[in-house]
C-alpha cells in the first residue's frame, strides 16, 4: 500500500494473509463447465462453484488433532460480556453473567484462550476482564497463566497479526500474578 513493492507482490502478500486469516484454507474453482441443468441440479445438492480445499502444511504450533470448540453461541457471548464489561467496568455483573453460562473446564480454557487472544490485540479492557474473572475464582489463575504461556510460545507468529502482543502478554501476566 506504501508503494514499496510491486503491485503484482502486493497481491501475493495479501493473498498469503487472507489464506491465513482463512486457516490456510482457499476456495478452489471447479474446473469443468456445465450446463444450466447441471448448475441448477448441483446448486441443490452443494455449496456451489466453489469447494475448500487445504492450502499447505498446518504450521508447527497448531495441533495435529483438532481441539473441540465451544459453541459459537457462547464464544459469542463471552466477547459481548466483555464488551459490556468494557462499557461499565461492573465487576460484579461480568463475574455474575460469566457463571450463568456454565462453561466445562474445557470450554472456559478455549474461552480464555480467545479473550487472551483478543487482548494481544491490545485491548485492555479485556485485560481488565481476566484479572476480573481469576480474582473472582470463576477462571483459574494457573489455567490462565497456561494460557499466556502458550501464547508465548508461538509470539513469533502472534506479532505478525499483533505487534503489540509480547507487551500485552507481559501486562496480562503480570495482571493475573497479583
Amino acid at each position: 500500500q506504501d508503494g514499496s513493492y510491486s503491485s503484482r507482490s502486493g497481491c501475493m502478500i495479501l493473498d498469503v494473509v487472507e489464506l491465513r486469516q482463512n486457516r490456510w484454507e482457499m476456495k478452489a474453482k471447479r474446473e469443468q463447465a456445465k450446463t444450466l441443468r447441471e448448475v441448477n441440479e448441483g446448486a441443490r445438492k452443494s455449496k456451489g462453484a466453489f469447494e475448500v480445499v487445504v492450502a499447505g502444511a498446518r504450521p508447527r504450533h497448531m495441533a495435529a488433532k483438532p481441539v473441540k470448540q465451544v459453541e459459537t453461541v457462547q464464544l459469542d457471548k463471552v466477547i459481548r460480556l466483555v464488551e459490556y464489561y468494557e462499557d461499565d467496568n461492573d465487576e460484579e455483573a461480568l463475574v455474575k453473567d460469566w457463571k450463568t453460562m456454565r462453561l466445562s473446564t474445557a470450554d472456559t480454557d478455549v474461552a480464555v484462550k480467545l479473550l487472551v487472544t483478543k487482548a494481544a490485540s491490545g485491548s485492555l479492557a479485556i485485560i481488565g476482564a481476566l484479572r476480573c474473572l481469576v480474582a473472582s475464582g470463576v477462571v483459574a489463575q494457573a489455567a490462565a497463566l497456561q494460557v499466556v504461556a502458550a501464547k508465548e510460545a508461538v509470539l513469533s507468529d502472534l506479532v505478525l497479526d499483533f505487534p503489540k502482543a509480547a507487551t500485552t502478554l507481559e501486562e496480562i501476566r503480570s495482571a493475573l500474578a497479583c
